[in-house]
């Protein structure tokens, strides 16, 4: 199974970045709004894989990603991935269904996607939690990417977005916990 290696950082000016990355040569990809629905399958056990959908402009992508041991590293968050693209999302999720997967969380986010130096790069804006930037490739890759970001890779965070929410609603407790997706009026600008 191929192997996801990726950290996020916290940013607070996705406008500045992007210069940034425009600046060490980055080549803008696209921007899409990303619908995430995951699910859990009767055999799922949450903390050691991801069961996910993601719908694209009506495309799809289905992954499974399961987690590795834990080898001390805050920075890096490694995980098995496998991922296959469904041309129909929709009728996709209508079979997980009836297979019984139960979908347990669905998340939306703004995502303008780069490459550089054989990575991806991605400045993503979730509804609530702000802007973050997630860097995947591998581990060197991620350090001189960062380095040219003048990002302290020590201030990077090998956390889902998932946890990150449940982190946020524990400190709000007024948002569906089930649910990270922007307001109507928002998803009208793309």
């Amino acid at each position: 199974m191929p192997k996801e290696i990726e950290t996020k950082f916290k940013i607070t000016d996705p406008k500045a970045l992007k210069e940034s990355l425009k600046k060490i040569g980055a080549a803008f990809i696209s921007k899409n709004l990303e619908q995430d629905t995951y699910y859990l399958s009767p055999k799922s056990n949450l903390a050691l894989e991801v069961i996910r959908l993601r719908n694209i402009n009506g495309k799809g992508i289905f992954t499974l990603k399961k987690a590795q041991p834990f080898k001390g590293s805050y920075v890096y968050k490694i995980r098995n991935e496998l991922e296959v693209d469904v041309s129909d999302p929709q009728k996709f999720n209508q079979m997980l269904l009836a297979l019984g997967f139960k979908p347990i969380f669905v998340k939306e986010k703004v995502r303008h996607t780069y490459r550089f130096g054989g990575a991806n790069i991605c400045i993503d804006e979730l509804p609530y939690l702000g802007f973050y930037l997630e860097i995947e490739g591998t581990k060197s890759k991620i350090r001189i990417i960062a380095k040219k970001l003048n990002l302290d890779i020590k201030k990077a965070i090998a956390v889902t977005y998932l946890e990150i929410f449940k982190q946020y609603n524990k400190r709000r407790h007024k948002i569906n916990k089930n649910k990270l997706i922007f307001m109507p009026a928002h998803k009208k600008r793309y």
